[in-house]
């Protein structure tokens, strides 16, 4: 969720690795995993769905 949580601030994988201390990878990694599991299409959805759960901010 913390992830998710920078990519709601409008962060990318590669700035989001650096802060979190991981690769750009793990971050897509992340992101793709949440993203099947919430059954979104992508990350905006993603993002849009955990708000309106009140999962994150």
């Amino acid at each position: 969720m913390e992830v998710v949580g920078w990519t709601a601030e409008g962060k990318t994988s590669h700035e989001i690795g650096s802060i979190l201390g991981l690769s750009d990878h793990t971050v897509n990694a992340y992101l793709a995993n949440a993203i099947r599991k919430l059954d979104c299409v992508n990350r905006t959805q993603l993002v849009a769905k955990t708000i309106r759960l009140n999962l994150i901010d």
